[in-house]
């Protein structure tokens, strides 16, 4: 539980301030449109471009299946909600760093690499803290807070989208390649980091759940289940 100390309003301004920026930033790294613009534009080819479709379609099921029940037995979940969101922070600012060397030295093979790389930490850091942060807000905001706040997260994600795609838009087009697709990558880069602020302050009481783990063969027999879940 939540240290009384600080009152549900407070988080319940962290939680809207952190969708607000999240919804600015849906449209960055899109899977059918900007990410494969990138590749294309670097010179990949198409099976490079199904490489970038399976990391992004696939590793977050897998992080999720495997990381779930360790994130869920932590004590604390604000710690590991932090880690998946640094994670994604510092994959964006490497892909931009590549983009960035890109400009003194054309090597497009070491671009589309750190492409791959980033977009994988990217995904497994989606998936740890989209795990610890249903259970921050479960345990954050009271179920009358939870309900409105939910409503409004419906919201921004969907009116979002079109403010967030606008927004990319300019940043694409505003310079040339590589350094518009920089651009891209560093500002989606701070608007996560500013958007996991509130939680910086957050105080969490540590909890103690309790379940049944689930060996290895169980696991890989719920991944071909949980993939065509996801694929619909």
């Amino acid at each position: 539980m939540l240290k009384p100390a600080s009152p549900p309003r407070t988080y319940y301004r962290f939680f809207i301030w952190q969708a607000l920026l999240v919804a600015l930033v849906s449209a960055f790294f899109e899977i059918n449109t900007v990410l494969p613009a990138l590749i294309i534009r670097a010179g990949g080819t198409p099976l490079q471009l199904g490489v970038l479709m399976m990391i992004m379609l696939g590793f977050p099921v897998l992080t999720q299946i495997f990381t779930a029940q360790k994130v869920t037995r932590k004590p604390l979940k604000k710690p590991m909600f932090l880690l998946g969101t640094f994670l994604r922070v510092l994959s964006l600012l490497a892909i931009a760093g590549a983009l960035h060397q890109l400009t003194a030295a054309p090597t497009t093979g070491i671009l589309i690499t750190t492409l791959f790389a980033g977009m994988v930490f990217f995904t497994m850091g989606g998936a740890i803290s989209g795990v610890a942060y249903i259970e921050i807000l479960g345990k954050s905001l009271p179920e009358a807070e939870r309900g409105r706040f939910l409503g409004f997260r419906g919201l921004f994600n969907g009116s979002g989208i079109l403010v967030s795609a606008g927004l990319a838009w300019f940043l694409i087009t505003s310079r040339a390649y590589p350094g518009n697709f920089e651009m891209l990558f560093s500002t989606g880069s701070g608007l996560l980091l500013l958007a996991s602020t509130g939680f910086w302050f957050m105080r969490e009481h540590p909890t103690q759940t309790t379940f049944e783990t689930a060996n290895t063969v169980a696991v890989f027999k719920f991944i071909p289940r949980a993939l065509k879940a996801e694929a619909g």
